[in-house]
């Protein structure tokens, strides 16, 4: 697909991201997290979903036959920016986590999952995954299909980048596929609309 076909699908999804999230607030998304501190995000998180360590990533990723996401973040972050982010993408994940809780995918569950990356950044493992930040990667049946780095910046973000995620990146690529279009953030933080080929 051309550069123009991509900006027409950029500015596509940007305009239905305008006309869905007019007035983006937290208090928009129906998160109960968006309260939380971040200590009691992380223990939700541990929770909700399946915490990952690098021994235990091929049986419950790789070798999955459903469809995983997997959210990297770190709870020991060096500036108030990243420890921003990771807060506001832990809120924006636990409520993807409650949204798709029913969901099935190759009729299994769509699974959560979450690995801390405190003490992993820039060594083998995460280097052999790519991770370098906070980063939202997508597998189904045990093949990486997308990826999405960064999160929301302020809390006026959370609302749209959870839309984003809950409404098109989830829906088209693993619970309610299109025959003609899908949507990627090909390990950027923007959606765009792509043809599939």
């Amino acid at each position: 697909m051309g550069i123009r076909n991509t900006l027409i699908g950029a500015g596509l999804l940007g305009i239905l991201g305008a006309q869905e999230v007019q007035a983006a607030g937290v208090e928009d998304t129906g998160n109960p997290y968006a309260e939380l501190s971040r200590p009691a995000l992380t223990k939700s998180l541990q929770e909700k979903a399946v915490v990952l360590t690098d021994r235990n990533y091929k049986t419950e990723v790789l070798d999955y036959d459903g469809a995983v996401l997997v959210l990297f973040d770190s709870t020991c972050t060096k500036t108030q920016e990243a420890d921003n982010i990771n807060r506001n993408m832990d809120i924006v994940y636990l409520g993807l986590i409650d949204k798709f809780d029913d969901i099935r995918v190759n009729g299994l569950p769509l699974k959560f999952a979450s690995f801390d990356g405190c003490g992993f950044y820039g060594r083998d493992f995460f280097k052999s995954l790519g991770v370098t930040t906070t980063e939202t990667h997508m597998y189904l049946d045990g093949r990486e299909i997308d990826k999405k780095t960064g999160g929301p910046l302020t809390e006026d973000d959370i609302g749209p980048v959870y839309r984003n995620m809950a409404n098109l990146w989830i829906p088209l690529n693993l619970t309610e596929p299109n025959d003609g279009y899908t949507g990627r953030y090909n390990g950027t933080s923007q959606l765009v609309k792509v043809q599939k080929k």
